[in-house]
């Protein structure tokens, strides 16, 4: 996919205002100085093409960077978590319950210099996938216990992220059906559980 078709899914997704998208294009083009995500940045004169990688990584970034989080930082967060933000993903895509990532940064001592460390003080902290069931007490409580454990979360529906790209109108269904297959080969993917934590 090109950038204007991602531009406008992530628009969409986000729910940016027609009169504010210059503003948006600018926040993506700052993303791109940044050198995120990896294999967009080819130069002003190469066709550059979004794959479902970057299209997610790019989701992920934008819906940290709404929760107050630095643009570098909300980078370092998804590159440092990105295999399990992947697998959150591929449950998504066969899973009718909701499913979030949750981020709990506890150690904020090593976030005043970050310096060329690609991981800050994420890596001290905390990830997790939580899947919902509302019809189910136990999880529920579970799931409070674990968010009220921590002093502070960050929790990103990957369910509603998922459902608005696929089905919220703003990709042509070539887009949709690329983003559907190069998921559908992450599934066979044997380093999908690396890094579990």
């Amino acid at each position: 996919m090109q950038f204007r078709e991602v531009e406008s899914v992530l628009a969409h997704l986000i729910g940016v205002f027609p009169d504010k998208r210059p503003r948006f294009q600018a926040r993506l083009k700052q993303l791109q100085r940044l050198k995120f995500p990896d294999g967009v940045n080819a130069g002003k004169t190469a066709r550059t093409d979004y794959r479902a990688e970057q299209i997610f990584k790019l989701a992920l970034v934008l819906e940290l960077l709404q929760a107050g989080i630095t643009p570098e930082r909300a980078i370092s967060f998804v590159k440092t978590w990105w295999l399990k933000i992947r697998r959150g993903i591929v449950q998504v895509r066969n899973e009718p319950r909701p499913i979030s990532i949750v981020f709990w940064p506890k150690d904020f001592g090593g976030l005043t210099d970050a310096g060329d460390d690609e991981k800050l003080a994420w890596t001290s902290n905390g990830c997790a996938l939580m899947t919902l069931d509302a019809a189910d007490e136990r999880d529920l409580l579970e799931t409070a216990a674990v968010l009220t454990a921590q002093p502070r979360t960050v929790i990103i529906n990957l369910s509603r992220i998922w459902h608005e790209i696929i089905n919220g109108g703003a990709l042509p269904e070539s887009g949709v059906a690329e983003i559907n297959a190069d998921v559908a080969a992450w599934e066979s993917d044997p380093s999908l559980m690396e890094g579990v934590i």
